[in-house]
């Protein structure tokens, strides 16, 4: 997107700052991981996003829906679970698909 270039380098650096702390907290049994979501409805997202460019976004994610707040949760769950015990310093994205099928006009 023109004009995003401090957003994106922030977002770069964030991600680099937590495989960091996943590489010095691990020998510490901490785990650091980062969760990247997709179009989530939420209240904020009510304010800003347009209900019809919303519902096309829906359209064009492999899973046909936009993402509610429990996707979330229920990554965090499983992510604060003993099922997720190996896994530290990745990069998690919870959005339907969107970024592999891609907005198709």
């Amino acid at each position: 997107m023109p004009g995003a270039g401090a957003y994106a380098s922030t977002k770069g650096a964030l991600l680099a700052m937590m495989r960091t702390f996943a590489v010095e907290q691990g020998p510490r049994n901490i785990r650091i991981n980062a969760i990247n979501p997709g179009i989530i409805l939420t209240p904020m997202a009510d304010d800003v996003l347009d209900p019809v460019f919303a519902k096309r976004l829906a359209v064009h994610t492999p899973l046909r829906r936009n993402g509610v707040s429990e996707d979330i949760a229920g990554t965090v769950a499983w992510l604060l679970s003993d099922d997720a015990s190996f896994v530290t310093g990745q990069e998690i994205t919870v959005d339907g698909g969107y970024t592999i099928g891609g907005f198709r006009p």
